[in-house]
């Protein structure tokens, strides 16, 4: 499991106890891959200059996705900006940002005609994860081609959380276990940012150096101090309570 021994516990998240029966199974992301199953991923520096913004960028071989990172100066950062460049076979992409579905919070996103709909999700077991409110995703950039999609985007309050009293959190000062996981099978709405859909095609674990992805050009105002200072905070880096909506799923 990722430590976080030291890191800042995030709002505590907390999930409808009685659920509707789902039409759609969601079964596990990542259910079956232990965390000693990551891989210690090659990393490196990819820049793109339409946006005058540098990642740390993961190469992922299996599907031939690409997913970046930057992050504010300091390692008690709450948020980050990400950027995903995926095969246009895949009909929704997903990724948790700890070791493994259950109790991490969860970005999925899909293109709906030119656009990148979006939302951010949580489950307490592996069933179809429901959205929750409170971290917010903006779209920074997005295109949509023949052969791929292309979606940057600002997360704020994504960079700790506490589910049920399981706190989880990025590790921001060397080696964060991440994991990915997509479809070939479109959702059930592509409009709705609400919708649900099938069990991934394709999953697998990483391990990212978010160490090398902070950068002092990150391009917003962040809660890092003025000094970017490295040592961790102990205190909570959000103040709004993320709430999960009652999205019905399966138990697997």
């Amino acid at each position: 499991m990722v430590d976080d021994q030291g890191q800042p516990q995030g709002p505590l998240l907390s999930f409808p106890s009685s659920h509707s029966p789902s039409m759609v199974s969601w079964r596990s992301l990542l259910a079956v891959l232990p965390l000693v199953g990551a891989a210690y991923a090659q990393t490196s520096q990819v820049c793109d200059t339409s946006l005058n913004m540098c990642f740390e960028n993961y190469d992922e071989p299996l599907q031939g996705a690409k997913i970046g990172f930057l992050f504010p100066p300091c390692n008690t950062a709450n948020e980050f900006i990400g950027q995903w460049t995926v095969p246009i076979s895949a009909k929704w992409y997903g990724l948790t940002l700890g070791p493994g579905m259950n109790r991490n919070l969860l970005v999925v996103a899909w293109p709906n005609g030119n656009t990148i709909v979006h939302s951010l999700r949580m489950s307490p077991t592996y069933g179809l994860p429901g959205v929750i409110t409170g971290p917010t995703i903006t779209t920074i950039s997005s295109s949509v081609t023949a052969t791929q999609w292309k979606w940057t985007f600002r997360c704020q309050g994504c960079t700790s959380w506490n589910f049920e009293n399981t706190p989880g959190a990025i590790v921001q000062d060397g080696q964060s276990v991440f994991g990915w996981a997509l479809s070939t099978n479109a959702v059930t709405n592509a409009a709705s940012s609400s919708s649900s859909f099938g069990i991934h095609t394709s999953t697998n674990l990483w391990s990212h150096n978010i160490a090398n992805a902070h950068s002092s050009s990150y391009p917003y105002t962040s809660n890092c101090p003025s000094t970017g200072t490295t040592t961790r905070s102990t205190s909570t880096s959000t103040t709004t309570v993320p709430t999960v909506s009652a999205t019905p799923y399966d138990y697997i």
